[in-house]
Protein backbone atom coordinates (compact mmCIF):
# COMPACT_ATOMS: atom_id res chain seq x y z
CA UNK A 1 0.00 0.00 0.00
CA UNK A 2 2.83 2.28 0.95
CA UNK A 3 4.81 1.90 -2.31
CA UNK A 4 1.54 2.40 -4.56
CA UNK A 5 0.79 5.57 -2.95
CA UNK A 6 3.73 6.27 -3.09
CA UNK A 7 4.20 6.32 -6.82
CA UNK A 8 0.53 7.86 -6.90
CA UNK A 9 2.26 11.23 -5.22
CA UNK A 10 5.28 11.04 -7.37
CA UNK A 11 3.38 10.96 -10.24
CA UNK A 12 0.98 13.45 -9.72
CA UNK A 13 3.84 15.99 -8.00
CA UNK A 14 5.93 15.24 -11.87
CA UNK A 15 2.42 16.94 -13.29
CA UNK A 16 3.10 20.57 -11.69
CA UNK A 17 4.38 22.86 -13.32
CA UNK A 18 6.25 24.39 -10.17
CA UNK A 19 6.75 22.19 -6.77
CA UNK A 20 7.50 23.17 -3.41
CA UNK A 21 10.09 21.75 -1.74
CA UNK A 22 11.72 22.90 2.22
CA UNK A 23 14.26 21.55 3.82
CA UNK A 24 14.83 21.93 7.50
CA UNK A 25 14.39 20.61 11.16
CA UNK A 26 12.13 19.32 13.71
CA UNK A 27 12.98 20.73 16.92
CA UNK A 28 15.18 22.86 18.12
CA UNK A 29 17.71 20.93 20.29
CA UNK A 30 20.69 20.48 18.04
CA UNK A 31 21.17 16.98 19.99
CA UNK A 32 17.54 15.28 19.10
CA UNK A 33 16.46 17.26 15.96
CA UNK A 34 15.38 14.96 12.93
CA UNK A 35 15.86 16.30 9.02
CA UNK A 36 13.12 16.75 7.40
CA UNK A 37 12.46 17.34 3.43
CA UNK A 38 9.18 18.44 2.66
CA UNK A 39 7.91 17.90 -1.28
CA UNK A 40 4.42 19.66 -2.29
CA UNK A 41 2.11 21.03 -4.60
CA UNK A 42 1.00 23.80 -3.07
CA UNK A 43 3.38 27.15 -0.96
CA UNK A 44 2.86 25.44 2.35
CA UNK A 45 4.95 23.11 5.13
CA UNK A 46 7.67 14.22 6.29
CA UNK A 47 7.84 14.36 3.02
CA UNK A 48 5.87 13.85 -0.07
CA UNK A 49 2.17 16.00 -0.08
CA UNK A 50 -0.20 15.31 -2.71
CA UNK A 51 -2.44 17.44 -0.92
CA UNK A 52 -5.57 17.41 -3.79
CA UNK A 53 -4.71 14.21 -5.06
CA UNK A 54 -6.95 11.75 -3.43
CA UNK A 55 -6.73 8.26 -2.57
CA UNK A 56 -7.88 4.93 -4.44
CA UNK A 57 -10.01 3.12 -2.82
CA UNK A 58 -8.85 0.48 -5.08
CA UNK A 59 -5.43 -0.12 -2.90
CA UNK A 60 -5.71 -2.82 -0.72
CA UNK A 61 -5.80 -1.34 3.06
CA UNK A 62 -7.00 2.27 1.70
CA UNK A 63 -11.01 2.89 2.63
CA UNK A 64 -11.61 6.89 1.65
CA UNK A 65 -10.09 9.28 -0.31
CA UNK A 66 -7.59 10.26 2.03
CA UNK A 67 -4.83 8.25 3.42
CA UNK A 68 -1.80 9.84 5.61
CA UNK A 69 1.19 6.77 6.08
CA UNK A 70 4.67 6.58 7.27
CA UNK A 71 6.71 4.67 6.44
CA UNK A 72 9.60 4.00 9.11
CA UNK A 73 12.30 1.88 7.77
CA UNK A 74 12.43 4.94 5.11
CA UNK A 75 11.09 7.51 7.25
CA UNK A 76 9.03 8.70 5.03
CA UNK A 77 5.38 10.36 5.05
CA UNK A 78 2.64 10.00 2.36
CA UNK A 79 -0.40 12.47 2.24
CA UNK A 80 -2.98 12.32 -0.05
CA UNK A 81 -6.62 13.83 -0.41
CA UNK A 82 -5.88 16.23 2.18
CA UNK A 83 -4.77 20.09 2.24
CA UNK A 84 -4.25 20.44 6.07
CA UNK A 85 -0.72 21.47 6.15
CA UNK A 86 -1.04 20.14 10.05
CA UNK A 87 -0.42 16.14 9.24
CA UNK A 88 2.72 17.16 7.90
CA UNK A 89 3.78 17.82 11.70
CA UNK A 90 2.22 15.22 12.76
CA UNK A 91 4.49 13.09 10.61
CA UNK A 92 7.64 13.88 12.23
CA UNK A 93 5.73 14.02 15.69
CA UNK A 94 5.31 10.16 15.07
CA UNK A 95 9.06 9.84 13.76
CA UNK A 96 10.18 11.18 16.69
CA UNK A 97 8.32 9.20 18.92
CA UNK A 98 10.18 5.98 17.25
CA UNK A 99 13.74 7.24 18.51
CA UNK A 100 13.40 6.53 21.54
CA UNK A 101 12.18 9.94 22.98
CA UNK A 102 8.72 11.40 24.72
CA UNK A 103 6.67 13.13 21.83
CA UNK A 104 3.97 15.00 23.81
CA UNK A 105 1.20 17.46 22.69
CA UNK A 106 1.24 20.25 25.19
CA UNK A 107 2.65 23.77 24.93
CA UNK A 108 5.16 24.37 27.74
CA UNK A 109 6.78 27.16 29.60
CA UNK A 110 9.23 27.45 32.07
CA UNK A 111 9.14 30.28 35.15
CA UNK A 112 11.30 33.67 35.27
CA UNK A 113 12.14 33.39 38.22
CA UNK A 114 12.94 29.52 39.77
CA UNK A 115 13.49 28.36 36.45
CA UNK A 116 10.69 25.75 37.00
CA UNK A 117 9.71 24.06 33.69
CA UNK A 118 5.25 23.15 32.79
CA UNK A 119 4.27 21.34 30.34
CA UNK A 120 0.28 22.11 29.41
CA UNK A 121 -1.17 18.72 28.05
CA UNK A 122 -4.81 18.46 26.48
CA UNK A 123 -6.62 18.07 23.10
CA UNK A 124 -7.80 21.31 21.28
CA UNK A 125 -10.09 23.85 22.94
CA UNK A 126 -8.83 23.62 25.97
CA UNK A 127 -7.45 26.86 27.12
CA UNK A 128 -3.60 25.36 26.63
CA UNK A 129 -2.34 28.33 24.23
CA UNK A 130 -3.89 30.90 26.35
CA UNK A 131 -2.58 29.53 29.62
CA UNK A 132 0.80 28.63 28.24
CA UNK A 133 1.65 32.62 27.56
CA UNK A 134 1.74 34.73 30.51
CA UNK A 135 4.07 37.70 32.03
CA UNK A 136 5.46 35.69 34.55
CA UNK A 137 6.93 32.75 32.62
CA UNK A 138 8.78 32.44 29.64
CA UNK A 139 7.12 30.76 26.83
CA UNK A 140 9.03 27.59 25.03
CA UNK A 141 6.24 26.56 22.35
CA UNK A 142 2.21 26.63 22.56
CA UNK A 143 2.13 23.14 20.64
CA UNK A 144 4.32 19.53 19.92
CA UNK A 145 7.00 19.37 22.39
CA UNK A 146 9.62 16.72 23.02
CA UNK A 147 10.52 15.33 26.62
CA UNK A 148 14.01 14.23 26.22
CA UNK A 149 16.69 12.83 28.60
CA UNK A 150 18.08 16.25 28.87
CA UNK A 151 15.29 18.32 29.23
CA UNK A 152 12.25 19.79 26.78
CA UNK A 153 12.49 21.32 23.46
CA UNK A 154 9.96 22.47 21.04
CA UNK A 155 9.28 21.52 17.33
CA UNK A 156 8.29 24.00 15.59
CA UNK A 157 9.42 27.66 15.21
CA UNK A 158 6.09 29.43 16.25
CA UNK A 159 2.47 29.20 17.70
CA UNK A 160 -0.96 28.35 16.37
CA UNK A 161 -3.45 29.68 18.62
CA UNK A 162 -7.25 29.63 18.35
CA UNK A 163 -9.22 32.96 17.32
CA UNK A 164 -12.61 32.62 18.21
CA UNK A 165 -13.60 35.64 20.48
CA UNK A 166 -9.58 36.52 20.53
CA UNK A 167 -9.81 40.51 22.38
CA UNK A 168 -6.78 42.01 24.02
CA UNK A 169 -8.71 41.77 27.10
CA UNK A 170 -8.84 38.43 27.29
CA UNK A 171 -5.56 37.23 25.71
CA UNK A 172 -3.47 39.93 25.27
CA UNK A 173 -0.23 38.30 24.41
CA UNK A 174 -1.87 36.20 21.03
CA UNK A 175 -3.68 39.01 20.30
CA UNK A 176 -0.75 41.54 20.06
CA UNK A 177 0.81 39.12 18.31
CA UNK A 178 -1.77 39.14 15.29
CA UNK A 179 0.31 41.18 12.92
CA UNK A 180 2.38 41.70 9.51
CA UNK A 181 3.99 38.37 9.89
CA UNK A 182 0.93 36.32 11.12
CA UNK A 183 -1.20 34.36 9.29
CA UNK A 184 -4.86 34.17 9.87
CA UNK A 185 -6.94 30.60 8.86
CA UNK A 186 -10.84 30.19 8.26
CA UNK A 187 -11.24 33.89 10.07
CA UNK A 188 -13.95 36.79 8.62
CA UNK A 189 -12.49 40.05 8.01
CA UNK A 190 -13.85 43.61 6.43
CA UNK A 191 -11.35 43.38 3.23
CA UNK A 192 -11.81 47.01 2.70
CA UNK A 193 -10.82 47.81 6.04
CA UNK A 194 -8.75 44.80 6.28
CA UNK A 195 -10.01 44.30 9.69
CA UNK A 196 -11.02 40.76 11.42
CA UNK A 197 -13.94 39.34 13.07
CA UNK A 198 -13.48 36.82 15.59
CA UNK A 199 -16.36 36.31 17.04
CA UNK A 200 -17.84 35.51 13.23
CA UNK A 201 -17.96 31.24 12.61
CA UNK A 202 -19.44 31.22 9.61
CA UNK A 203 -16.84 29.55 8.06
CA UNK A 204 -16.30 27.36 10.89
CA UNK A 205 -15.43 27.72 14.90
CA UNK A 206 -11.67 26.41 14.38
CA UNK A 207 -10.51 29.33 13.64
CA UNK A 208 -6.56 30.05 13.86
CA UNK A 209 -3.91 32.46 14.02
CA UNK A 210 -0.43 31.21 12.91
CA UNK A 211 2.12 33.27 14.78
CA UNK A 212 6.25 33.18 15.09
CA UNK A 213 7.19 32.92 18.77
CA UNK A 214 9.24 35.79 17.94
CA UNK A 215 5.73 37.65 18.31
CA UNK A 216 5.37 36.49 21.99
CA UNK A 217 7.32 38.87 24.15
CA UNK A 218 9.12 36.67 26.78
CA UNK A 219 9.51 33.99 24.21
CA UNK A 220 12.33 31.75 25.54
CA UNK A 221 14.57 31.67 22.40
CA UNK A 222 15.90 29.15 21.17
CA UNK A 223 13.06 27.21 22.61
CA UNK A 224 14.84 24.23 24.70
CA UNK A 225 15.29 24.32 28.57
CA UNK A 226 18.01 21.67 29.33
CA UNK A 227 16.27 20.75 33.01
CA UNK A 228 13.89 18.01 33.74
CA UNK A 229 10.49 18.94 34.27
CA UNK A 230 9.19 20.52 37.41
CA UNK A 231 5.45 20.12 36.83
CA UNK A 232 2.63 18.33 34.32
CA UNK A 233 -0.36 20.14 33.97
CA UNK A 234 -3.69 17.84 32.94
CA UNK A 235 -5.66 20.04 30.99
CA UNK A 236 -9.35 18.23 30.00
CA UNK A 237 -12.66 20.11 28.77
CA UNK A 238 -14.75 17.82 30.94
CA UNK A 239 -18.51 17.82 29.69
CA UNK A 240 -20.10 15.71 32.99
CA UNK A 241 -19.20 18.33 35.85
CA UNK A 242 -18.27 15.94 37.74
CA UNK A 243 -14.63 14.64 37.49
CA UNK A 244 -12.32 15.90 34.73
CA UNK A 245 -9.84 13.13 34.09
CA UNK A 246 -9.97 12.09 30.43
CA UNK A 247 -7.96 9.96 27.44
CA UNK A 248 -7.01 13.06 25.13
CA UNK A 249 -3.20 11.05 23.57
CA UNK A 250 -5.10 8.98 21.01
CA UNK A 251 -5.78 11.06 18.04
CA UNK A 252 -1.69 11.93 18.04
CA UNK A 253 0.11 8.64 18.87
CA UNK A 254 1.52 5.31 16.29
CA UNK A 255 2.34 2.99 19.09
CA UNK A 256 0.77 1.58 21.65
CA UNK A 257 -0.40 4.01 24.14
CA UNK A 258 0.83 1.86 27.26
CA UNK A 259 4.70 2.25 25.43
CA UNK A 260 3.77 6.45 25.67
CA UNK A 261 2.61 6.21 29.38
CA UNK A 262 5.40 3.86 30.56
CA UNK A 263 7.49 6.47 29.10
CA UNK A 264 5.67 9.39 30.75
CA UNK A 265 5.76 7.48 34.10
CA UNK A 266 9.24 6.50 34.06
CA UNK A 267 10.13 10.31 33.37
CA UNK A 268 7.82 11.68 35.82
CA UNK A 269 9.02 9.08 38.57
CA UNK A 270 13.03 9.78 37.77
CA UNK A 271 12.60 13.32 37.67
CA UNK A 272 10.10 13.53 40.92
CA UNK A 273 7.85 15.75 38.83
CA UNK A 274 4.42 17.21 40.18
CA UNK A 275 1.33 16.74 37.83
CA UNK A 276 -2.33 18.18 38.43
CA UNK A 277 -5.53 17.49 36.53
CA UNK A 278 -7.04 20.93 36.08
CA UNK A 279 -10.57 20.73 34.75
CA UNK A 280 -11.33 23.69 31.82
CA UNK A 281 -14.40 21.90 31.28
CA UNK A 282 -17.80 22.42 32.82
CA UNK A 283 -18.96 22.74 36.98
CA UNK A 284 -22.34 22.85 38.40
CA UNK A 285 -23.88 20.11 36.28
CA UNK A 286 -23.43 18.76 32.95
CA UNK A 287 -22.80 20.83 29.51
CA UNK A 288 -26.24 22.62 28.58
CA UNK A 289 -27.34 22.70 32.58
CA UNK A 290 -23.70 23.73 34.31
CA UNK A 291 -21.49 26.35 32.60
CA UNK A 292 -18.06 26.66 31.68
CA UNK A 293 -15.09 27.10 34.55
CA UNK A 294 -13.89 30.83 33.75
CA UNK A 295 -10.58 30.91 32.00
CA UNK A 296 -9.39 33.51 34.34
CA UNK A 297 -9.91 31.49 37.63
CA UNK A 298 -7.88 28.42 35.85
CA UNK A 299 -5.01 30.96 34.74
CA UNK A 300 -4.90 32.09 37.95
CA UNK A 301 -4.60 28.63 39.69
CA UNK A 302 -2.23 27.53 36.92
CA UNK A 303 -0.10 30.79 37.57
CA UNK A 304 -0.52 31.28 40.97
CA UNK A 305 2.81 29.16 42.14
CA UNK A 306 0.67 27.84 45.04
CA UNK A 307 -0.81 24.34 43.76
CA UNK A 308 2.64 22.95 45.53
CA UNK A 309 1.59 24.52 48.84
CA UNK A 310 -1.93 24.42 48.42
CA UNK A 311 -4.93 22.64 50.54
CA UNK A 312 -6.09 19.00 49.47
CA UNK A 313 -8.91 16.53 50.23
CA UNK A 314 -9.30 13.02 49.29
CA UNK A 315 -11.95 12.51 46.84
CA UNK A 316 -13.41 8.79 46.81
CA UNK A 317 -16.44 8.78 45.34
CA UNK A 318 -16.58 6.58 42.36
CA UNK A 319 -13.38 4.94 43.18
CA UNK A 320 -11.14 7.74 41.92
CA UNK A 321 -9.53 9.15 44.90
CA UNK A 322 -8.31 11.88 43.64
CA UNK A 323 -6.77 14.84 46.18
CA UNK A 324 -8.77 17.83 45.52
CA UNK A 325 -7.77 21.16 45.55
CA UNK A 326 -9.94 23.32 48.73
CA UNK A 327 -8.33 26.39 48.69
CA UNK A 328 -6.20 29.01 46.40
CA UNK A 329 -6.61 32.73 46.69
CA UNK A 330 -9.15 34.44 44.81
CA UNK A 331 -10.51 31.07 43.41
CA UNK A 332 -14.06 29.90 44.19
CA UNK A 333 -14.38 26.31 46.09
CA UNK A 334 -16.93 24.85 44.30
CA UNK A 335 -14.51 25.68 41.33
CA UNK A 336 -11.89 23.06 42.74
CA UNK A 337 -14.56 20.86 44.67
CA UNK A 338 -16.95 19.95 42.44
CA UNK A 339 -19.72 18.49 44.81
CA UNK A 340 -20.06 22.02 45.89
CA UNK A 341 -21.48 23.13 42.61
CA UNK A 342 -24.09 20.81 42.37
CA UNK A 343 -27.70 22.11 43.82
CA UNK A 344 -28.07 17.95 43.34
CA UNK A 345 -25.60 16.19 45.82
CA UNK A 346 -27.24 12.85 44.60
CA UNK A 347 -26.89 13.10 40.86
CA UNK A 348 -23.69 14.22 41.56
CA UNK A 349 -22.60 11.23 42.54
CA UNK A 350 -24.81 8.99 40.18
CA UNK A 351 -22.75 11.16 37.98
CA UNK A 352 -19.69 10.43 38.99
CA UNK A 353 -20.44 6.54 39.51
CA UNK A 354 -21.32 6.65 35.64
CA UNK A 355 -17.99 8.32 34.94
CA UNK A 356 -16.33 5.65 36.89
CA UNK A 357 -17.90 2.58 34.38
CA UNK A 358 -16.95 4.53 31.11
CA UNK A 359 -13.48 4.47 32.71
CA UNK A 360 -13.39 0.86 33.21
CA UNK A 361 -14.47 0.74 29.61
CA UNK A 362 -12.17 2.82 27.86
CA UNK A 363 -9.45 1.34 29.62
CA UNK A 364 -10.39 -2.06 28.58
CA UNK A 365 -9.61 -0.73 24.78
CA UNK A 366 -5.78 -1.08 25.85
CA UNK A 367 -4.93 -3.89 27.42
Amino acid sequence: MFENNRERAVDYLNTWDNIYVFDGYAGWDPKYRIKARVVCAIFGEPDYNADQLPASRFTEGVSSTTSVEINFKRMNAIILGMEYAGEMKKGAFSVMARVGQLSLHPPANVGIENNDATLFCGLSDMGKTTLSAGPRRKLIGDDEHVWSDDGVFNFEGGCYAKCVDLSAEKETEISNAVRFGSILENVAYNPILRVPHYVDVSITESTRCAYPIEFIPNAQIPCVVNRQQSNIIMLTYHAFGALPPTCYFAPFIVLHPGGHAEMLAERMSKNDVDCWLINAGWTGDQYGTGKRCPLNYTRMVVHSGELAKAEYETFRVGTFGLQVLTHIEGVPRELSSLCLAWTDKAAFEREVRKLAVMFQKAFALYP
